[in-house]
């Protein structure tokens, strides 16, 4: 075995050192990150936040790609979100290589992730859908159980 002809990191990789893209320059920092997959759902997304009582400049809407992938750690440092809230997203596309239960609150590197299913499954889905709300929206985004977060 030769390790240096080796593939270890591959050149896909190196978009996680690159800067966030050109759509998020714009934002400003808020409480709540929502990172969605497709902007078709958006009226449905901020339809959810609404139901949560955040008014729009205390979160920020982000879409990617099925195959965009953006650095968590430059999405962080640019947000400084105390909530990020994953719809259809998968960690991997955040170059985060952790497991997180779905429609549930999970605190992940000093912040709480929110990761669910997208949009169109969540429709088809009704307990699902219930489940997030009842488990993790109303009381964190809602509620505000957490006050921690929302200071």
């Amino acid at each position: 075995m030769n390790v240096i002809n080796t593939d270890i990191v591959y050149s896909s990789c190196d978009v996680f050192w690159n800067e966030l893209p050109e759509q998020m320059a714009g934002l400003k920092p808020a409480k709540v990150l929502v990172i969605g997959t497709t902007e078709d759902a958006e009226p449905r997304v901020r339809r959810m936040l609404d139901a949560c009582k955040l008014a729009p400049e205390e979160y920020n809407l982000v879409f990617l790609g099925p195959d965009e992938h953006v650095s968590w750690h430059k999405l962080k440092a640019f947000f400084q979100p105390a909530v990020v809230f994953l719809i259809g997203v998968l960690p991997s596309q955040l170059g985060v290589s952790s497991l997180f239960r779905l429609h549930d609150i999970n605190r992940y590197d000093e912040l709480v992730l929110l990761p669910t299913r997208s949009i169109a499954y969540l429709d088809q889905h009704e307990s699902e859908k219930k489940h997030l709300w009842s488990n993790s929206m109303k009381p964190l985004l809602l509620d505000r159980s957490f006050p921690k977060y929302f200071s």
